[in-house]
């Protein structure tokens, strides 16, 4: 390339900016007396003028090939005004009707061009953006139309145009969806400005006052823009839309830069690489100059990439404020080489050398931003723009000193008052001492006067900051009362704004900090409940779906969220400050929910460690007994597991965590496991729920029965019943609970020799109360869909409807099949397994396409690109309608016709997905060997060819795809695949970058990410492999790292022995080491176990008596407050005396026999525990009331008599008590050493006493 390349590059660029018949007067202008580049310029405009709408690539301008393809056909050439466009890929996903409607071309830029389009999904028009169809195979420029997309849409900002939608066409290109933008550039305002220089004083200073406002707004955007690590490299007053109602707006960031990559990732000569192309700016790209010559900074000029900063965009600030006070721009000349090398020297006349009616402040200011030397430059933008305001404001600037005639004049015209006496002295001086003395006493009532007024003025300030003190103290509160009712109401999320938007109305103020950091406080623990219960949710809805290494990935989340690990008594140190009684309570079951369900997939993780992620066999467990002696696969699971017990059971015991905490005891080889018959009856509702679930998998899974079998009888779906029945009886409100209840019902109906529809009513029933619960979520909507299906089916062949009812109510539910599975359809975002009931639902009511389209649809959005760490007892897809699917399509497929060759092809996705790859294959191959077989075809033997690792086969095969649909996924990912496979890494990051834009769920797109990862990892390109990552696991938290770190684990190992020394080794070691330290699926990090050896407070709940009932308090019969031998005592919940809080435990004696209420809680074996009481008494007989352990040993005993609230205190070894199975010494104490301790409160004797605030604490374990 010679040395001019790079000015003929640019100004070939810009001037496809201009109509041809512009070319002429701007050839004149940029070449000068350079004949010679004047011809060059003039041959390439002239070829591409030629060239028409062809290709770039077919252009002169690098000269056609023999084999250069013909060009994709631009989407919106050749339609009609009412032409329907906007793909798939765009925001939601499929639609029958596509979003955008286009209805004219608005304009046309060099790169770029914008078409006006009707929005149907926003009811509005909006601006497409596309590449020009010549420059559509151009790489480069296609980067940078996607930098610019990705840049725009990152910055949400008044001053940057929205953009709504990214999407690409059928031919692959890319186009972007933002704003209708009306008005002119702000290079157009400023060439009106000064063509009317001569015209009415007043108006024309009106306009340049407007002017700079504008340009304030611009450096306002544009420190945005900073703040969020964009540079934008190319401001110049053409890049800046004036609005007709005010609005300011910076376009064109197809240059801009990314400070999060090194200038060596995003800013050498590989710019094709970094998305650094702006689809509508005039860049000088090659020989390392990125900008438009007329507004570059030294910097850019001299192509030194590695000083451009943000002070590079300060330059260009000053470059577009030297244009508005100047009216042309900073930097003209005949010649570009001259031009740029006067600004690599820093010439510049100023803007007042130009027109001398420029105020010397902004010039002052000017010059400060377009300093040769960056440090020299103002810091930010928003300091430039403080200047300009403060000019704006008649006030100094901070780079100039007025002189003294402006500073006076300032003076006057903000002193007006005080300059008048200034006039008085004057006169005093010329009339004389009798006449002075008149004037001064005059002067002396005036001072007085002012005086006056300034203490008014002043009193005035302090009332008006009083009442502003007042309004904020007002709102503020008002939010904070608002956010209290929200959270009365459990709507946390809501609470969390209120608190928001009240903690930010005060941040400002001095005066109301205590109020600031009080409600800032509450606001940070609403925050940790609203992510506990987000976490939550989506752990418990992976857990459905039997995804458990994301399930655990958000459980970890959540729980971390409440900070709980550290601590032995979590259940009283929750955020729950802020909630009632009632929400506290719910919230620490909530929790040891979310426990019992991590201690599961922690056990079953184990086992996956131990045994692979296939569906669990028989030989495959005799094989692991055999292999787990010998590896130590799945021990950081069982360790995990281990610690969620402790934390389980310290808590509360139960059979579910005895079982668990067999299986990871047995993993380590330190006890037996325990079978289901050998467990007790549950001890609460997460326990039910538990024991439910295993006994459902027994259930389904024979294979399964070899570790969990015979609980509560042989039938194990009948236990699964019965434990759910009790855990939704406990707690009637839990979604999950009713779901399971709902779906053991409908498979205990199907699995009747003679089933009725009638049998189905019940589960349906049972979903009702899912759909009641939480009717925004979509599984219980998705299960009801197949539960009315299934009766559909039955009701038809029900004998006691004639054929017209049986078939009409057939067709009723059917109907309500398909409108259930439509919701859940719409509900599901990013959940695509969705798709298998809903297309079961199309096809039930005879829409076959599109059924067909869903289960297509479902097979290869759930299909996982990468290996992940799930596995599931159960295939759940197949339970919820993807083993039906795979019936239909295969007696579909048996039949020949025109769609057999579809039908094929559908049923081998359906068989890849079920993993049963053989089956794929057969049935991929039988479709691709008759007449125009589907694309789809190729795709599946493709990928099972690539799991077999037949490269050469499986890339014939992703190319065939490609040829025909360019966005197939399976195929553009798969391709990327095959070039890593064959090392080749830079094509393999291409694919990986293209197949991230065509993925669909965030499972595909993370996979992508971690792609390309990989390949920027072994090409050296840290950073970029470090945002890729970042990427990945901010759409995938669950995303396996290891695949990124093993080949680069085995890259550094080969660096090692070859290069020792040299820095690339060094640096790959770096990178290792920080990957190491991120957190991943296969790396469980929780704290040591606890060894309870601290004080804490023991899980005596209710101890105040705030829940409204005797909850928690009962005789081991069950009766809140047992009375024997006569006794006719009466214990109440009170709220007319409390020691503290609002309500106390009433106990009114009775001198006959006795009554008695005592909870049970786990407490370590061997360790004291000390027991806290307030009491207030009212005639009380002597030892009337005690507090006992459950064997009688008396705790307290209260004295008789009356006196007011005391604190009552004693102690007890736990051993000393009896469980609720009567034995003296209750359980005997666990694997860790916890034993169900008794406390109980007896009456036997008159009076009354108030009980509240009753505590148990462990004392600190004392050494031998």
């Amino acid at each position: 390339m010679s040395k001019q390349q790079p000015l003929i590059d640019n100004l070939f660029l810009e001037a496809l900016e201009l109509p041809a018949s512009q070319w002429s007067e701007f050839l004149e202008t940029r070449c000068g007396g350079d004949a010679g580049l004047r011809q060059k310029l003039q041959s390439l405009l002239e070829a591409d003028l030629a060239a028409g709408g062809d290709d770039f690539l077919n252009s002169a301008f690098l000269g056609k090939t023999a084999d250069t393809p013909d060009p994709p056909a631009d989407p919106s050439d050749d339609l009609p005004a009412d032409s329907l466009v906007g793909q798939s890929s765009v925001a939601n996903g499929t639609t029958s009707e596509p979003r955008f409607q286009i209805l004219s071309k608005h304009e046309e830029g060099g790169l770029g061009e914008v078409l006006l389009a009707y929005d149907r999904q926003l009811r509005r028009e909006v601006a497409v953006k596309q590449i020009r169809p010549k420059w559509q195979s151009h790489d480069e420029a296609r980067q940078r139309f996607i930098q610019e997309a990705e840049v725009t849409g990152r910055l949400e900002h008044p001053g940057v145009v929205p953009v709504y939608a990214m999407g690409t066409w059928n031919d692959g290109r890319e186009y972007y969806a933002m704003r209708f933008i009306e008005g002119d550039t702000l290079s157009e305002v400023i060439d009106r400005y000064h063509s009317t220089r001569d015209s009415d004083p007043v108006e024309h200073q009106r306009q340049f006052r407007n002017l700079l406002n504008r340009f304030v707004d611009v450096c306002n955007t544009i420190d945005y823009a900073h703040s969020k690590k964009v540079l934008h490299r190319d401001i110049k007053p053409s890049n800046v839309m004036v609005g007709p109602y005010g609005e300011t707006l910076v376009l064109d960031w197809g240059l801009a830069k990314l400070l999060d990559l090194s200038n060596e990732e995003s800013m050498t000569a590989d710019l094709l690489d970094h998305r650094s192309f702006g689809s509508g700016s005039t860049p000088t790209q090659a020989g390392g100059r990125i900008g438009t010559p007329q507004y570059m900074s030294p910097e850019q000029a001299g192509g030194k990439l590695d000083e451009i900063s943000v002070r590079t965009d300060i330059y260009l600030l000053g470059a577009m404020l030297y244009q508005i006070l100047s009216g042309q721009p900073p930097h003209n000349d005949e010649s570009i080489s001259k031009l740029l090398d006067r600004i690599s020297r820093g010439k510049l006349a100023p803007p007042r050398q130009v027109l001398a009616s420029v105020p010397r402040a902004l010039n002052a200011i000017c010059m400060k931003a377009m300093k040769k030397k960056p440090a020299q430059r103002y810091a930010s933008a928003a300091a430039l723009a403080a200047d300009v305001e403060s000019w704006l404001a008649d006030e100094p600037v901070a780079v100039h000193r007025d002189s003294v005639a402006v500073r006076t004049t300032r003076w006057f015209r903000r002193h007006r008052t005080i300059a008048a006496s200034g006039a008085v002295a004057a006169v005093l001086l010329t009339v004389g001492s009798i006449a002075g003395s008149l004037f001064w006493n005059i002067q002396q009532t005036r001072q007085v006067k002012l005086e006056a007024e300034k203490r008014q003025r002043d009193f005035q300030i302090k009332t008006q900051q009083e009442q502003h003190v007042l309004e904020l103290t007002t709102m503020a509160r008002a939010s904070a009362n608002l956010a209290q009712t929200e959270l009365q109401a459990s709507r946390f999320s809501s609470a969390l704004g209120f608190l928001k938007s009240a903690v930010n109305s005060l941040k400002d103020e001095p005066e109301l900090k205590a109020e600031h950091d009080r409600l800032a406080s509450k606001m940070h623990r609403v925050d940790q409940l609203v992510a506990f219960h987000r976490h939550s949710d989506v752990h418990e809805r992976l857990n459905v779906m039997s995804r458990d290494t994301k399930a655990i990935t958000a459980c970890i989340a959540g729980l971390n969220a409440l900070g709980i690990w550290g601590i032995d008594d979590w259940w009283f140190r929750l955020p729950d400050q802020d909630l009632s009684a009632q929400q506290k309570d719910e919230l620490r079951w909530d929790v040891y929910q979310q426990l019992m369900l991590l201690d599961a997939m922690l056990v079953k993780m184990s086992g996956i460690r131990l045994l692979g992620s296939e569906q669990i066999a028989r030989t495959k467990l005799i094989r692991g007994a055999r292999r787990f002696l010998s590896t130590d696969a799945g021990k950081r699971e069982a360790a995990a597991a281990r610690v969620v017990s402790d934390r389980l059971e310290s808590f509360r015991l139960a059979e579910a965590v005895r079982w668990y905490r067999s299986m990871a005891d047995f993993r380590f080889g330190d006890a037996r496991r325990i079978q289901g018959h050998q467990l007790g009856m549950t001890r609460n509702a997460s326990d039910a729920q538990s024991l439910g679930v295993l006994s459902m998998i027994s259930a389904l899974d024979p294979n399964f029965g070899i570790l969990f079998r015979d609980y509560q009888g042989d039938d194990a779906m009948v236990a699964a019943h019965d434990l759910f029945n009790r855990s939704a009886t406990l707690r009637p409100d839990h979604y999950w609970t009713q779901l399971s209840l709902a779906q053991v019902e409908y498979f205990l109906a199907q699995r009747k020799d003679e089933p009725s529809w009638r049998d189905i009513e019940v589960a349906v029933q049972a979903i009702g109360r899912c759909i009641a619960i939480h009717p925004e979520k979509s599984f219980a909507y998705a299960d009801r869909s197949s539960a009315y299906r299934e009766q559909a089916r039955l009701i038809s062949k029900d004998d006691s409807f004639d054929q017209a009812e049986s078939t009409r109510r057939a067709n009723e539910l059917r109907k309500w099949s398909l409108a259930d599975a439509e919701l859940a359809s719409r509900l599901a975002v990013n959940q695509p397994r969705v798709g298998w009931q809903y297309g079961l639902a199309l096809y039930e009511v005879g829409q076959n396409e599109e059924a067909f389209k869903q289960f297509l649809n479902a097979s290869k959005l759930t299909f996982p690109l990468i290996d992940i760490q799930d596995a599931a007892f159960l295939l759940v897809d197949d339970l919820r309608g993807r083993s039906e699917v795979r019936d239909i399509l295969q007696k579909l497929a048996a039949k020949t016709g025109p769609q057999q060759g579809k039908l094929l092809a559908f049923l081998a996705s359906v068989c890849m997905n079920q993993n049963a790859f053989d089956k794929a294959m057969e049935n991929a191959e039988a479709a691709i060997i008759l007449p125009n077989p589907p694309a789809h075809a190729f795709a599946v033997r493709g990928m099972v060819h690539l799991l077999r690792e037949e490269l050469a086969k499986a890339r014939k095969d992703f190319e065939h795809v490609i040829a025909t649909e360019s966005d197939h996924d399976w195929a553009v990912y798969g391709l990327a695949r095959c070039d890593e496979s064959a090392e080749r890494y830079t094509e393999a990051r291409d694919g990986y970058r293209r197949a991230q834009w065509i993925a669909k769920t965030n499972d595909h797109r993370a996979a992508c990410f971690l792609g390309q990862a990989r390949m920027s990892g072994l090409l050296s390109r840290f950073a970029e492999a470090n945002d890729a990552i970042t990427k990945a696991r901010e759409l995938e938290p669950a995303c396996d790292l290891m695949t990124v770190i093993k080949p680069l684990v085995s890259h550094y190992s080969n660096l090692r022995k070859e290069q020792p020394d040299a820095e690339s080794t060094k640096t790959m070691k770096e990178f290792l080491l920080s990957l190491s330290q991120l957190p991943r699926v296969t790396k469980i990090e929780f704290p040591a176990k606890r060894s309870l050896d601290q004080k804490y407070r023991a899980p005596v709940f209710n101890g105040d008596f705030e829940l409204d009932s005797m909850r928690y308090w009962s005789d081991v019969t069950g009766a809140s407050w047992l009375c024997q031998d006569g006794n006719e005592s009466v214990a109440e919940i009170v709220n007319a005396e409390s020691y503290e809080g609002d309500q106390s435990l009433l106990i009114q004696g009775h001198q006959l026999g006795t009554a008695k209420t005592g909870q049970a809680f786990p407490v370590p074996l061997g360790r004291r525990c000390r027991v806290s009481v307030w009491a207030r008494a009212r005639e009380l007989a002597d030892k009337a009331v005690v507090l006992s352990t459950g064997n009688g040993t008396v705790v307290i005993e209260f004295p008789g008599g009356s006196y007011g609230w005391t604190q009552f205190q004693g102690k007890f070894f736990p051993g000393d008590a009896k469980g609720d199975s009567g034995n003296p010494n209750g359980d005997s104490g666990n694997a860790n050493g916890l034993t169900r301790q008794r406390l109980e409160i007896v009456t036997s004797g008159n009076g009354r006493v108030w009980l509240d605030d009753l505590r148990v604490f462990v004392e600190e374990k004392q050494e031998n």
